[in-house]
């Protein structure tokens, strides 16, 4: 391979990398290409990118994107990084649902990275059950918007009771 395209290679994975809010180490030894190419269209309906890089591109787009040498040492042997782009979550759901599939189980993750934070790979199933941010959100926002409305029920009830009592009280004196 040219420099000038591995230059351009490690700008892109670097770019990826800055934009990316979850990250995922793979090793994907033993994972033929259909499944391999399942995995990623998988990916793209969630939002997210899977990408194979040579270890030693990736080694200087982590360094150029930040990170500091802490993930070098889960730069050996084949290794695929999934990235999480909206989501941080994302990433870390298609993969623990591809990895229920018994066939699927040479598909390794070596370590995971959301929002700047290392998570090893035994926490992958802990990770994928968490609920995604846009879902959180609206979690918040309904607990918040619950004490709002029962403050308008209180409100509401005496004038309930009120329009009651002076209908009954109608329906009396016609009688």
């Amino acid at each position: 391979m040219k420099k000038e395209n591995k230059n351009e290679l490690i700008t892109e994975l670097a770019e990826k990398l800055q934009k990316a809010s979850g990250i995922y180490l793979t090793d994907f030894s033993g994972i033929d290409v259909k499944k391999m190419e399942d995995l990623r269209n998988k990916f793209r309906e969630n939002k997210s990118e899977f990408k194979v890089v040579k270890n030693t591109l990736a080694k200087i787009a982590l360094n150029r994107a930040g990170y500091d040498g802490g993930l070098d040492k889960f730069l050996e042997g084949p290794t695929g990084i999934a990235f999480g782009y909206e989501d941080p979550i994302a990433p870390a759901k298609t993969l623990s649902e591809f990895l229920k599939d018994k066939e699927n189980d040479k598909l390794k993750l070596k370590i995971c990275v959301i929002e700047k934070q290392l998570f090893e790979a035994s926490k992958l199933g802990d990770i994928a059950k968490m609920p995604t941010k846009k879902d959180l959100l609206a979690q918040l926002m309904g607990l918040l918007n619950s004490p709002m409305q029962n403050v308008v029920m209180l409100l509401n009830t005496p004038m309930q009771n009120l329009v009651g009592v002076l209908d009954s009280l109608k329906n009396q004196k016609a009688a």
